[in-house]
């Protein structure tokens, strides 16, 4: 392992910015950047949900867009994580050697080590529970995400300074008796009668405990341009695919009319930086797209730009799949422009709409 390693304070960041600058360091160091510590602190409330999960199934996204909470895919996989200012997260990425643990509990129980530390020195008994969380008693009180990707080690931690745990399982959709989440708490709860740490407190408690625990030199550094090309090619791509739906019953549910004929009707809603676009599907058979109605406001996209999307899906098999070839392969041919909408759009709108007529099915 190096021993000096660059740090960055990287301040308050947008959700957005939470996972660009992440993949923009792990570009730069598998480029040949020095490792990498870098702290933050969100600036607004958002959730993340894992690469493969099921958004429906893991957030309230009624909830999320009523109280203006997005929703954004993480290119790691696991568990929907709620994340405010009340939270200190930190990134690592590192290259790996041979002789560290690559993947598993091992690996998570490891770089979790220097936040354990850090909550021991304002004397709060934190302890790591496989495989990536972390918990005080009975109570979980941060956790982490990571991936490998080539050979570097991106790896996002969070702890819960002063969490409101309500707002925590209504983000997520989570009840008294859900069994999906244990029960939560943050260290305000450990300092009753005086103050939380501060981020700067907390900030110098954890690179004190990666420099004795991992034995690493820490220098102030700055974000290099290609990491921060790298962060805004991310940005773009989680903005395209965020979920931020409206809140009415036409945009959060999809409402199904009776079955007649074979042939079904659905309606669904995406809301994007001002734009919305929405769906009218008609499915036979509940496999193939019989006919289809796509509308926007404000409409960027040309009314011949529209038809083309139409024309093109329908009669397309209803599996994302087949969808995200056809619609893709229509932007690249027909370079199709707009300054509101992309294939990501349609792509993620038809996604979640299948997603919902399976769960409206099951």
């Amino acid at each position: 392992m190096s021993s000096t390693w660059r740090f960055l304070d990287l301040g308050r960041l947008t959700a957005l910015d939470a996972l660009a600058i992440p993949e923009g360091l792990a570009a730069g160091v598998a480029a040949g950047e020095p490792d990498t510590l870098a702290i933050h602190v969100p600036s607004k409330p958002f959730v993340s949900v894992g690469r493969d999960q099921p958004v429906r199934q893991a957030v309230d996204l009624d909830y999320c867009t009523a109280n203006k909470i997005p929703v954004v895919r993480r290119t790691t996989s696991g568990d929907a994580l709620y994340a405010d200012a009340g939270q200190v997260g930190y990134t690592v990425a590192h290259r790996l050697g041979g002789a560290e643990p690559g993947d598993g509990t091992a690996l998570f129980e490891s770089w979790l080590q220097p936040l354990i530390d850090a909550c021991h020195d304002f004397e709060v008994e934190v302890r790591f529970q496989p495989h990536n969380h972390l918990y005080r008693g009975r109570y979980e009180i941060g956790g982490a995400h990571a991936l490998i990707r080539d050979g570097v080690l991106l790896f996002t931690a969070y702890l819960s300074v002063n969490v409101s745990e309500s707002t925590v399982k209504a983000a997520l959709g989570i009840g008294d008796a859900d069994p999906r989440h244990p029960p939560l708490t943050s260290l305000r709860h450990e300092y009753e009668g005086h103050a939380t740490p501060d981020t700067v407190e907390f900030r110098n408690a954890l690179v004190r405990a990666f420099r004795k625990g991992k034995e690493i030199t820490f220098e102030e550094g700055d974000l290099m341009t290609a990491e921060l090309f790298a962060a805004g090619e991310a940005r773009k791509r989680f903005a395209s695919e965020a979920w931020t739906f409206a809140a009415d019953d036409l945009a959060a549910k999809v409402a199904a009319t009776v079955e007649a004929n074979g042939l079904r009707c659905w309606h669904n809603q995406r809301r994007n930086e001002g734009c919305t676009l929405d769906l009218t599907l008609l499915t036979e058979g509940g496999h193939t797209i019989h006919d289809l109605a796509i509308t926007g406001t404000p409409l960027f996209l040309q009314e011949d730009g529209l038809t083309q999307v139409v024309n093109v899906l329908r009669g397309c098999y209803l599996n994302p799949p087949t969808v995200g070839e056809r619609v893709l392969n229509l932007y690249d041919t027909l370079h199709l422009q707009s300054p509101g909408t992309n294939a990501a759009d349609f792509l993620i709108l038809i996604g979640d709409t299948i997603d919902k007529m399976a769960a409206g099915r099951s």
